[in-house]
């Protein structure tokens, strides 16, 4: 600096050092935390962002580790999330809980062939069937109840065929019925003499 007499002070200087970047990002996570999940459904990754003082948005170098989660088994995981910066400063990782809960979703039947069904008077019932399935177990046809007991085929009217089923982990399905429709079809049949002799009168 110069005052105004044209004296100039001594200069002063001052030393500023350029540090390297010891600050470390930051990772929120996105979504719910605890995730809950139900036994056998597939496993959404909700995801998580970072943020750095000196390369800002660093979401996608998140590395998300998955491994522990088993969507087939009841229970409670751990998903963590890391990421470093640039500068080789990693993050204090963050957690999720994921809860694989319990098995709650019913079963569900699907009759198969006509509702209602319609059979002659007197004739035999054929029972037409139903099919199952089930998020966990899969096809369970074969573990349908068919419940026929109130079916008469001979005596005209209608009937109804009960469905029921359970899943392994307890579910029952919601009932399905079918309609059994006994119906007197057949004309009667009129036979008459082979001769009839008339007196004249």
């Amino acid at each position: 600096v110069t005052d105004t007499a044209g004296n100039r002070a001594a200069q002063i200087t001052r030393t500023v050092n350029i540090t390297a970047d010891v600050t470390i990002p930051t990772i929120s996570l996105s979504g719910i935390n605890p995730q809950n999940i139900e036994v056998g459904n597939a496993y959404s990754e909700l995801g998580a962002t970072a943020a750095d003082n000196i390369d800002g948005d660093i979401s996608g170098a998140v590395a998300i580790d998955t491994r522990a989660v088993n969507i087939n088994t009841v229970g409670s995981y751990t998903v963590t999330y890391n990421v470093n910066d640039t500068a080789g400063n990693a993050a204090a990782p963050v957690t999720r809980t994921v809860n694989i809960t319990a098995d709650k979703t019913i079963p569900v039947i699907s009759i198969t062939g006509a509702n209602p069904q319609n059979i002659d008077f007197g004739s035999a019932y054929n029972e037409l069937g139903a099919t199952a399935a089930d998020n966990i177990d899969g096809d369970i046809s074969g573990a349908v109840a068919i419940d026929t007991s109130a079916v008469n085929v001979n005596a005209v009217g209608s009937y109804m065929v009960i469905y029921n089923v359970i899943d392994t982990a307890g579910n029952a399905a919601v009932q399905r019925t079918r309609s059994i429709n006994i119906n007197d079809v057949t004309a009667p049949v009129v036979t008459a003499p082979a001769n009839i002799t008339v007196a004249a009168t």
